[in-house]
């Protein structure tokens, strides 16, 4: 898991420029390979949005951030977390 290693540059990202650059480089990746991920899903079949938004969703709904809070906060398994994502993401980008 990746939450951990996130966690840890944010918290140093405010006083460490060269940390910060590193996450924000971390996080473009990570909005590429969700871009990639949509193109793949659509390329299946029709999409409920634009491939832009779909890749956003994506981003937004798989963020280490939400993780923490679903996991950490509110005490959810990760078997409730990756049913959450797959729910989430069907609802989001699959038409009815």
């Amino acid at each position: 898991a990746l939450r951990p290693v996130f966690e840890v540059l944010r918290s140093a990202a405010p006083s460490e420029p060269a940390v910060a650059d590193t996450l924000a480089a971390l996080e473009r990746n990570r909005m590429g390979n969700m871009r990639l991920y949509v193109g793949w899903f659509a390329a299946r079949g029709p999409l409920r949005v634009s491939v832009d938004e779909a890749a956003t969703t994506l981003f937004a709904i798989v963020s280490p951030d939400v993780g923490r809070l679903l996991c950490d906060e509110l005490g959810w398994s990760r078997e409730q977390h990756t049913a959450w994502v797959a729910d989430m993401l069907k609802r989001a980008l699959l038409p009815e």
